[in-house]
């Protein structure tokens, strides 16, 4: 028993430490180059069932930022790439992605405008990388609110996370469904 026992710990470390040595191989390794001249940046991706790989992100040249989506096969190939502004010279930023049982795309993050501070922002894009609907939350103090994470349940309800300063200067955690 005493053999086997050790024959074990000796096989687990050795497939633990193969596991923590192993280097992960990129094979497809794609690239953007926003219009905007300086920053580009992928935030969030998700897979939907077929492997195709939708990564969102934004472009940025400092004073404004749009917000990308790019859909990929599975072989790397890019099928269409999609962008979202809010208004010109906003600042529009992606932080998460999910994915509902019909194929629907939805993107949260914040988005600024010219004299306001941020707002939650959800979008909802089609599988043809269409826009269906944004919609934005501004927490009643009317100042910096975030959105960090969207995710759809079973029903294909789509629920918003992040936090929002509710009152005075205080910031809250929000969900929204």
């Amino acid at each position: 028993m005493k053999h086997t026992t050790t024959l074990f710990a000796i096989l687990f470390i050795s497939a633990f430490s193969a596991i923590c040595n192993s280097q992960v191989v990129l094979n497809n390794v794609r690239s953007y180059n926003g219009t905007m001249g300086a920053y580009d940046y992928y935030t969030a991706v998700i897979a939907d069932n077929n492997d195709n790989i939708y990564a969102a992100g934004y472009c940025s040249d400092e004073v404004s930022a749009y917000i990308i989506l790019d859909k990929y096969n599975s072989a790397g190939t890019v099928l269409w790439s999609k962008t979202y502004r809010a208004m010109i010279n906003g600042y529009d930023i992606p932080v998460s992605i999910a994915m509902d049982s019909s194929g629907g795309i939805y993107i949260a993050g914040f988005s600024k405008g010219l004299t306001s501070s941020y707002d939650f922002l959800l979008i909802k894009y089609n599988q043809q990388g269409d826009t269906i609907w944004s919609r934005r939350y501004n927490g009643s103090a009317n100042n910096d609110d975030r959105a960090i994470k969207v995710a759809v349940d079973r029903n294909n309800s789509v629920v918003l996370a992040g936090n929002a300063y509710e009152t005075g200067s205080v910031k809250k955690m929000i969900l929204l469904k």
